[in-house]
């Protein structure tokens, strides 16, 4: 099941360093992450969304795989794996993961000028891992939206709006 978790943050670049700090979380296994795009809204009130480019990553490595596969069936795998590479991060750039671009710059015109905000839809993530990479922006930003169960609701409000003491 995905997650969706929306942070505003008080200040314009904040939500590009929580998105930083998920981003390395992810590598360390510490969560799992669908999709990350921070919503900017400038002083004259112009929004902005800046997508992460996960899915060309994603698509480059699966059609990878694919290419291999097929390259083998020819007897060229490397052939093959350069070619699927190339075509899925092609494709990845193109498809979307599950946030709603519309959605997001509306939502965007309801901030205050010279904040951001960080949407996450994320399928796991370990509590502990997240209160620890998360506790440099304690107190920053004000949790908008989540899905999460009422216990870990509980913590990412109080890690992120509160002193970062979450109860551990």
């Amino acid at each position: 099941m995905r997650n969706l978790t929306v942070l505003i943050c008080n200040e314009k670049t904040q939500a590009f360093k929580i998105r930083e700090a998920l981003a390395e979380l992810e590598s360390e296994s510490g969560i799992e992450v669908a999709d990350a795009v921070v919503v900017t809204r400038d002083a004259t009130g112009k929004v902005e969304l800046h997508q992460a480019n996960i899915g060309i990553a994603t698509g480059a490595a699966i059609g990878s795989v694919a290419g291999m596969i097929v390259g083998m069936l020819f007897l060229n795998p490397l052939a093959g794996s350069v070619v699927g590479a190339s075509s899925g991060a092609a494709i990845g750039s193109k498809v979307a993961l599950g946030l709603d671009d519309k959605f997001m710059h509306e939502l965007g015109t309801t901030f205050a000028p010279g904040t951001s905000a960080l949407f996450v839809l994320s399928s796991r993530g370990r509590t502990e891992e997240i209160v620890r990479k998360f506790q440099p922006f304690a107190g920053n930003c004000q949790v908008l939206q989540t899905s999460l169960d009422q216990k870990k609701e509980q913590i990412i409000r109080q890690l992120f709006e509160g002193s970062g003491n979450s109860g551990q």
